[in-house]
């Protein structure tokens, strides 16, 4: 696969009162081995994904290895190798992202410590670990505020660890059964676990679940789950065996509770991929469907279109010889982001009074995309040639 070749595919939706659209963008490939069940982290502007497992050929490898993703320059950096299992390689292992630092850990093969990676210092150290020896391998985690809440495998109870304090307690029972490769957001201060078939819902004020509603797709497992715009996106995954696999992409509205199918990801079908959200897009990478991947893609789940008026927005001149206008008649602020067909972002802009102006300055010719962000939301992308 092409490191830094670009797919680029616009999907469009229609209900009754609304569109929505996905923009897949396919990245620069993951730097190291392809691999599956690998852990994944977003600290600031970057994003962080190593570990996993490798097997298919006869022997299993598992990796130690750390890597930084930077999407404004669609590279990969290596970072100091996880300490975990002794140095000796993980997977499945849980994640919790907050703002400065990550903490990695409590994986299949060292099941009971967690550790904390600070980018500034490129560093790992160990943190407490739960008042049980049980597992809470491989399901995506609850992040609500500076505090997380892990599933536990063996005896289907639920543990809050508080990166502030650096302690645990324990939650009582979940009313679901448990395995271990579910998929799990939070949003507006609840945390949300897609239990097979099931979507269910933890007020951690209360420590009360409620069941929410039927996942109406395929996948029952395996599936790599993102927060954007408020609404969550369940990608990919497996059904009934290990071999049903899907492309399959939903999207969750939390306050209608309604869900709706996109098309589907444009990548390989796979089960036990990874990925992040950062600054409004999600990236997934690695995974596997017997055969290990390395690809990495990222995604924009563009805001639907009764935020954002069409019929005041405009580009000229478009082609672009020198300077470009974008201009909006009915939204005096928001911003432009143009990438080149390697998917890198070439320039950023921000309106003044509705009307952001572009300097080409020596760009080379060619087709360029541009988006267009209001409080953070991307509403609007499309196509800018450079003659």
């Amino acid at each position: 696969m092409r490191l830094g070749s670009l797919l680029l595919f616009i999907f469009a939706f229609c209900s009754c009162t609304s569109f929505a659209s996905i923009q897949w963008t396919q990245r620069a490939d993951f730097a190291s081995h392809a691999r599956h069940r690998a852990s994944s982290a977003s600290i600031g502007n970057k994003g962080y994904l190593g570990l996993g497992h490798y097997n298919g050929t006869g022997f299993e490898t598992y990796f130690t290895d750390w890597w930084e993703f930077d999407p404004a320059t669609n590279a990969w950096t290596q970072k100091a190798d996880y300490i975990g299992n002794n140095g000796f390689g993980e997977l499945g292992a849980r994640v919790i992202s907050l703002e400065s630092v990550c903490y990695v850990g409590l994986g299949e093969l060292d099941y009971t410590r967690l550790y904390k990676y600070d980018p500034t210092t490129n560093s790992w150290t160990q943190v407490a670990s739960p008042p049980t020896s049980n597992q809470f391998r491989d399901t995506q985690d609850m992040v609500i505020g500076h505090k997380a809440y892990f599933t536990d495998l063996w005896d289907n109870e639920l543990y809050e660890y508080d990166t502030d304090l650096d302690s645990w307690s324990y939650k009582g029972q979940m009313p679901f059964p448990w395995y271990f490769v579910f998929s799990g957001f939070s949003h507006n201060g609840k945390g949300y676990i897609k239990a097979y078939n099931a979507l269910w819902e933890y007020d951690p004020v209360m420590n009360f679940w409620s069941y929410v509603n039927q996942f109406p797709g395929s996948a029952e497992l395996g599936s790599i789950c993102f927060m954007q715009n408020d609404k969550a996106y369940i990608v990919c995954g497996y059904g009934p065996s290990g071999s049903d696999l899907t492309s399959e992409v939903w999207q969750y509205e939390p306050v209608s509770q309604d869900w709706t199918q996109m098309d589907d990801f444009p990548g390989t079908s796979r089960r036990y991929s990874t990925g992040f959200s950062l600054n409004g897009r999600s990236y997934i990478g690695t995974g596997t469907n017997g055969t290990n991947f390395g690809d990495f893609w990222e995604f924009s789940a563009v805001a639907d279109v009764d935020e954002f008026d069409f019929s005041s927005f405009n580009v000229y001149p478009n082609p672009v010889k020198n300077f470009a206008t974008f201009k909006s008649d009915k939204h005096p602020s928001f911003e432009i982001e143009i990438t080149n067909m390697q998917g890198k972002v070439w320039n950023r802009l921000k309106a003044e009074n509705g009307q952001a102006n572009l300097e080409r300055q020596g760009a080379p010719s060619g087709i360029y995309i541009y988006s267009v962000s209001i409080d953070g939301k991307v509403v609007h992308s499309d196509q800018i040639l450079f003659q």
